[in-house]
């Protein structure tokens, strides 16, 4: 075998597990199950977002406002997702989902070991 096709091969194959490994397409391989155990989530707070990672929700203590909890959101190539939180970026914001975590070995525009949502929804909500 020359080195050119086993650089090659060993190329694809290097690509084919990352695409397999991620957390899309894992779910797109998955089939619903009724019985899958899932974390339903409700988060309330102001939608950010930051370069080179994606959207956040940033939610503060009540009881110490200098704390800040990051969940982050986990969009796909949706142009239309992308075009409404771009809209509501800076704003108060209601997302429900499934919540997540990423792994700590993982690289993704979702930080490591970072909780997100993923099939979630986003409402604007009037700012308190």
């Amino acid at each position: 075998m020359s080195r050119v096709f086993l650089g090659s091969a060993l190329f694809v194959a290097a690509a084919l597990l990352a695409v397999a490994g991620s957390p899309q397409a894992q779910k797109a391989d998955t089939p619903p199950d009724s019985a899958a155990q899932s974390i339903k989530a409700e988060v309330r707070g102001v939608l950010h977002f930051e370069a080179g990672h994606t959207y956040y929700v940033s939610v503060k203590s009540a009881e110490k406002p200098d704390r800040e909890t990051r969940v982050w959101l986990w969009i796909s190539e949706d142009k239309v997702m992308v075009r409404q939180l771009e809209n509501l970026t800076d704003k108060p914001v209601l997302v429900e989902g499934n919540l997540e975590q990423m792994p700590a070995n993982m690289q993704a525009s979702v930080p490591p070991e970072g909780m997100y949502l993923s099939h979630f929804e986003i409402k604007g909500r009037a700012a308190k």
